[in-house]
């Protein structure tokens, strides 16, 4: 399935919690995305501790560095699954934080297989550098007939941020989101470390 036939992923894909972004959506507060930022990051911290034989090291693109993961599966009643990623801050070979501009502090990434095991939506939540948290959401596997030149990952760049200034993609999550998220991954038929690397 490729990334770039809709902006948007149906909300029929989506979880009850994530909040349509159509453009219209009210502007947060600088006072609930602050909120936000710090649940969010605490929630990590709290997982990683409580979980800390589960956790997975994983390397950077290009041996930059690496950074931690806990690897979560859900099942749905439809037969799918949600497969997610709780990762931590990136830290570079030299033992500091990664660079700003290639990684989020902190992110859930969250991935809704169907029954057959494709990727049929993806989910992701950023602590970006500015202290903001972030959902940006896109279709499916990338499709494998489309050549990755630098023309194509232009577009994408272009695509990606006129949809972010229109409201439609990458856009602060609001208190309520952030607690159905945190009410999802702390649910009963959570299964810890069965996601694939």
């Amino acid at each position: 399935m490729n990334h770039n036939q809709d902006p948007t992923v149906p909300q029929s894909l989506k979880l009850p919690f994530m909040q349509e972004f159509d453009g219209s959506q009210p502007e947060l507060s600088i006072e609930e995305t602050t909120q936000v930022a710090s649940e969010f990051s605490g929630f990590i911290e709290g997982y990683f501790l409580a979980h800390l034989d589960r956790v997975q090291k994983r390397s950077l693109h290009m041996q930059l560095g690496e950074y931690s993961q806990i690897p979560l599966t859900i099942p749905e009643s439809d037969g799918g699954e949600w497969e997610v990623f709780v990762r931590g801050t990136a830290v570079g070979r030299d033992g500091k934080v990664a660079p700003q501009s290639h990684f989020s502090q902190m992110a859930i990434a969250l991935t809704r297989l169907d029954a057959t095991g494709e990727d049929v939506g993806q989910f992701n939540y950023d602590l970006d550098w500015d202290g903001v948290v972030r959902r940006k959401d896109s279709l499916g596997e990338p499709d494998m007939d489309l050549v990755y030149d630098d023309e194509y990952f232009d577009q994408t760049a272009e695509n990606e941020d006129l949809e972010e200034n229109m409201g439609f993609n990458n856009q602060p999550i609001a208190k309520t989101e952030l607690d159905g998220l945190i009410a999802f991954l702390n649910g009963p038929d959570v299964r810890i470390g069965s996601a694939a690397a």
